[in-house]
């Protein structure tokens, strides 16, 4: 009977959020919440990060193609062991990258519903993507 109940609850949650995305919605868009995201000094330093790992990613696949046939890569599985080998670094990277836009899209909220300036330090991003990497492991 209590699994029952949980269930009707998380039902009831889940078309109750269900509702909020129009006016969610009109919110960012409204409010244009997306401005000043390239404002902070750290953004710059992850995306170099990002891209040094993207060139990495292309020049193991390209060396894997130029050093041999290609055909006979692809039968031994080297370029798709390559491809394969980096898929789960680019999930973890695309967490990241999502993490900021959530942080700057949460600040920036705050300070249009409180009217009070609102923590931008890397620290206070570090905190919060301790706290998605916590959720996304309960999950």
């Amino acid at each position: 009977m209590k699994m029952e109940g949980k269930l009707e609850k998380i039902k009831l949650h889940f078309l109750k959020s269900l509702l909020t995305y129009p006016t969610t919605f009109e919110f960012i868009t409204k409010k244009r919440l997306w401005t000043g995201i390239f404002e902070y000094p750290w953004l710059s330093k992850i995306l170099f990060v990002v891209g040094l790992i993207l060139l990495v990613f292309i020049y193991q696949i390209t060396s894997v193609i130029i050093n041999k046939d290609i055909v006979q890569n692809l039968f031994n599985g080297n370029v798709l062991d390559t491809i394969f080998s980096f898929q789960g670094i680019f999930k973890y990277i695309a967490f990241i990258l999502m993490e900021v836009i959530i942080f700057h899209f949460t600040r920036r909220t705050l300070h249009i519903i409180t009217s009070n300036e609102v923590d931008h330090a890397f620290s206070s991003f570090i905190k919060a993507e301790k706290r998605m990497i916590s959720v996304t492991i309960r999950c």
